[in-house]
């Protein structure tokens, strides 16, 4: 990633978390949870502890009512729901199969929970947990992620206009209650929504494309669409490398948009040597097709970070919102590159 005399180092950074490379078939679910549903509450309470090394934070997703959003944003729609489905495997019994390395006295254990209490998780979620509650863990992503998209609970009057540029705009934010801003950067892709989803999400082509990202490693497969990752990044200047503990998951809505949501998660020995740990609140992608151009789409980045740790005051002063654009347009520049192969082939 490119970095100008302007960039924001939580902006930067907040920009490495890459979406899940995955595969499933497109079922029609029952739940009501399509373009996921946004309820209105009271409570805006949002707690955040962080240290150097280990950092837990405890949210809340506040959802204000706003005027500014246009309709074709709202992330609500009675529609049912269309997403990836995982293959799983049943055995005689009719009982679900649970692929996992851990032993079975530890999936007996794991808490199931309401999802009221799922939507107050604090952050990282143990992936005890998220075993345990996975479709509703994934459904309480998806819903923060179009809520984050729609800027509902950016306070105080939602997103403000950042700077823009190649056809990205940036906007940026604050949530209650939490120091590290929150933006997304919005702009169109010279492919498909499902190519830019199948570059996105290959693990292996997120340096190629983000080179703030040293390497990225799957840890643990959740079901065809959900993985859990470590994520690996670059110092900048003399600062200690951050990585990213995280869980990532896909969902193709009924109107061709695609979702890539990212959560931290707690993970037993995931933590590195010479690294800090940082978190994700919510991150991720929602790339939307273009009407009456099948060869483009629109993608949006979302980030929202905390970096843990301690950042000097003049690096963040160095570092500015204009990165999202410069990522976006590298992108763009490896889709170009993959559509000249692929004419050759």
């Amino acid at each position: 990633m490119v970095f100008s005399d302007s960039l924001n180092f939580t902006s930067a950074i907040e920009l490495i978390i890459a979406p899940i490379g995955l595969k499933g078939e497109i079922v029609k679910s029952d739940s009501n949870v399509s373009d996921t549903k946004i309820e209105i509450e009271d409570d805006d309470s949002i707690r955040t502890n962080s240290g150097s090394d280990s950092v837990i934070s405890e949210e809340k997703v506040t959802i204000r009512k706003s005027e500014r959003i246009k309709k074709e944003d709202k992330a609500t729609n009675t529609e049912p729901e269309y997403f990836i489905q995982a293959n799983r495997a049943e055995s005689k019994d009719n009982k679900r199969v649970v692929d996992t390395p851990h032993v079975e006295s530890d999936i007996a254990i794991r808490p199931k929970v309401t999802k009221e209490q799922i939507h107050n998780l604090k952050v990282p979620i143990p992936i005890e947990m998220v075993r345990a509650n996975l479709d509703g863990i994934k459904d309480d992503f998806f819903q923060r992620l179009l809520v984050r998209y729609s800027g509902t609970d950016v306070v105080p009057d939602g997103w403000i206009q950042g700077p823009n540029g190649d056809g990205v705009q940036v906007v940026y934010g604050s949530v209650c209650d939490n120091s590290w801003h929150t933006m997304k950067a919005t702009g169109t892709l010279p492919c498909n929504s499902e190519d830019a989803l199948q570059l996105l999400a290959n693990r292996d082509m997120v340096p190629h494309f983000d080179d703030m990202t040293k390497e990225i490693r799957l840890l643990e497969q959740l079901d065809e669409h959900t993985e859990v990752r470590l994520v690996s990044c670059k110092g900048v200047m003399f600062t200690t490398p951050r990585d990213f503990c995280v869980i990532t998951s896909v969902r193709r809505e009924d109107s061709g948009r695609w979702l890539v949501a990212t959560r931290s998660v707690e993970y037993p020995g995931s933590l590195q040597d010479r690294y800090t740990r940082a978190l994700s609140f919510i991150s991720g992608y929602v790339i939307t097709p273009v009407r009456n151009d099948p060869i483009i789409c629109e993608v949006a980045i979302i980030a929202h970070m905390d970096l843990g740790g301690h950042v000097p005051a003049f690096v963040v002063r160095q570092l500015g919102l204009s990165s999202p654009i410069d990522l976006i347009k590298s992108i763009r520049k490896v889709v170009e590159k993959q559509a000249k192969t692929a004419k050759k082939l």
